[in-house]
């Protein structure tokens, strides 16, 4: 009885493992961090204290099965959990500001072209493209320190976006731990022979 017990969840153990890469219908939570281009031209009162710097942020996307390696298109906001981009002085997040449209393409689980533009309510904007969509360039737009100032980046240095590691799923962690108490039962077994 034990024997054919702990048979069974050794096989239901490599199936699960089996499965778990798979993970078939179940979307992926990704956040993904960025690093920007230096700005390199400006316009407007006080926004040239600011040259050289960049945009910094993250996003945290609900993407679908088999994302990894997709075509570039754009998200709706059900597909988007959280975002944080800053640019001088302003920035602009989930909760005080909106998307104006998200697009991305990735391969082999990174961001290899994107068109992301987030708004504040006062119309100050953060936007960057790059990669394999598209001319790359980064700019911030302002109404403070003075009307229409902004910042922008060269139309040729793409900034980069970088997946963090994916917590491995409860499925894979499952079918370890089965495959675990398996090896434990047969080296017990073995010892008492």
């Amino acid at each position: 009885m034990k024997k054919t017990f702990f048979w069974l969840v050794g096989v239901v153990a490599v199936f699960v493992l089996l499965l778990g890469p798979v993970e078939i219908g179940m979307a992926d939570t990704v956040p993904f961090d960025y690093t920007g281009a230096p700005f390199v031209g400006y316009a407007g009162l006080g926004t040239q204290q600011f040259l050289g710097t960049n945009i910094t942020g993250n996003i945290t996307l609900d993407l679908p099965a088999g994302w990894q390696n997709s075509q570039f298109s754009y998200l709706n906001n059900s597909e988007i959990s959280s975002f944080s981009l800053v640019a001088g002085p302003d920035g602009i997040t989930s909760a005080n500001g909106s998307i104006q449209y998200a697009g991305f393409a990735f391969s082999q689980g990174q961001i290899v072209g994107w068109n992301l533009r987030v708004n504040l309510p006062n119309g100050d904007f953060i936007r960057t493209e790059g990669g394999n969509v598209g001319v790359a360039q980064d700019a911030w737009f302002t109404s403070f320190p003075s009307p229409y100032a902004g910042l922008w980046s060269d139309n040729v240095t793409s900034g980069a976006w970088t997946a963090a590691t994916p917590e491995p799923s409860t499925i894979t962690l499952l079918g370890s731990a089965l495959l675990g108490l398996g090896f434990v039962y047969l080296r017990r077994r073995r010892a008492k022979a």
